[in-house]
């Protein structure tokens, strides 16, 4: 967890903006480097990869209030294994690769965060 000012908090949304999808589109694709992480306001995204014969496998869905993004191919910059797509019209706030390397280059640590020793 990461204790920031007001001022930091605007700074960082800043840099994020929300986006609307429709129904079957696509939000990330397989094979790309994953740049953004998606916060859903509304709607259900569905997380596919497709196996070596060309079969789709559906592997999660994401709904509302959920953070979703291929998480290890973002942070290593490799290309991701997964799509994301809207299952129906959506809202998502979307955190650009730029918005969560500030943070992590900028956050402070909590001490003494609750069950903290």
């Amino acid at each position: 967890m990461i204790k920031v000012s007001p001022g930091e908090m605007e700074d960082f949304l800043g840099a994020c903006f929300l986006r609307k999808f429709r129904r079957k589109e696509i939000l990330s694709q397989p094979f790309k480097v994953p740049q953004e992480i998606f916060f859903i306001n509304s709607g259900i995204i569905r997380v596919a990869i497709t196996d070596n014969k060309g079969t789709e496998h559906t592997v999660h869905f994401a709904m509302e209030n959920q953070f979703i993004a291929d998480y290890s191919c973002f942070m290593q910059k490799k290309p991701s294994l997964y799509s994301l797509e809207a299952l129906e019209d959506i809202e998502v706030a979307v955190l650009p690769r730029s918005a969560i390397e500030w943070g992590y280059n900028n956050g402070r640590l909590l001490r003494n965060w609750p069950g903290d020793k």
